[in-house]
C-alpha cells in the first residue's frame, strides 16, 4: 500500500472516531466527488509536462500519435491486474503507427525484468524518478489510465483499479479500448 493510500486511511478512521458515522460517509463521499472533479479537470488539457534526463516527454514523445499512458507499481495489486489488458491492447495495435502504449513507473530495472518475465508484458515501460511519478499522478493513487490524442491532449484520465482480473479486463475491453478506436477512428463491426 502506497504511502498517501495509508494516510488516507489513518485519516478517514480518524475522521469516524470523532464524528457520527453519517459524517463519515459525508466526509468519503465529498473526498471522492472531489477527486472526480479533479481528474475531469485534466480532460481537454495538454498532458502535463515531464522531463526526464533534461528533456520534455510531452513535445515530441506524445503528438502525432494516440497514445494510452498507464502508471504502476509493483506493490500495486490493481496495477498488476492490468498487465493482461495492456499487453492485448499492445499487441491487438501493434500495426496501427498512429499509436503507442507507455507505461510510467518508479521501480528498478530487475523489478521491471521480473515482472515482465511473470506476466509476458511488451509494451514500453519508462522508469522516472519516484518525485516525478507522484507529480504527474496529480494526487491520485495507482494505477493511473490516461488516453492523450494525437494533438496531445488529454481524452481519458481514470484513476484506481479493479480487484479482479476479469474486472480489469472488462474495462479496459469497455471503457479504454473503444476510446482507442475512437481517437484513431477506426470503426469496429
Amino acid at each position: 500500500m502506497s504511502k498517501t493510500g495509508l494516510m488516507l486511511i489513518i485519516a478517514f478512521v480518524s475522521i469516524k472516531h470523532s464524528v457520527g458515522q453519517d459524517s463519515l460517509t459525508n466526509e468519503i463521499n465529498n473526498f471522492l466527488i472531489s477527486l472526480e472533479k479533479k481528474q475531469q479537470s485534466l480532460i481537454h488539457n495538454p498532458f502535463p509536462p515531464l522531463i526526464i534526463n533534461g528533456k520534455s516527454f510531452n513535445d515530441a514523445e506524445l503528438k502525432g500519435k494516440v497514445t494510452l499512458i498507464n502508471f504502476w507499481f509493483a506493490s500495486c495489486k490493481p496495477c498488476l491486474l492490468e498487465f493482461n489488458a495492456l499487453s492485448d491492447i499492445s499487441q491487438k495495435l501493434s500495426a496501427e503507427k498512429k499509436f503507442q502504449l507507455i507505461t510510467f513507473t518508479y521501480e528498478k530495472n530487475d523489478a521491471i525484468e521480473d515482472l515482465k518475465n511473470k506476466f509476458n508484458m511488451w509494451f514500453n515501460i519508462m522508469t522516472i524518478p519516484e518525485v516525478d511519478f507522484r507529480s504527474l499522478l496529480q494526487g491520485f493513487g495507482c494505477p493511473v489510465n490516461v488516453i492523450v490524442d494525437e494533438y496531445g491532449i488529454v481524452k481519458f484520465w481514470k484513476f484506481g483499479g479493479e480487484i479482479s482480473e476479469e474486472k480489469s479486463d472488462q474495462f479496459f475491453r469497455n471503457e479504454i479500448y473503444p476510446r482507442i478506436l475512437k481517437e484513431l477512428s477506426i470503426v469496429t463491426p
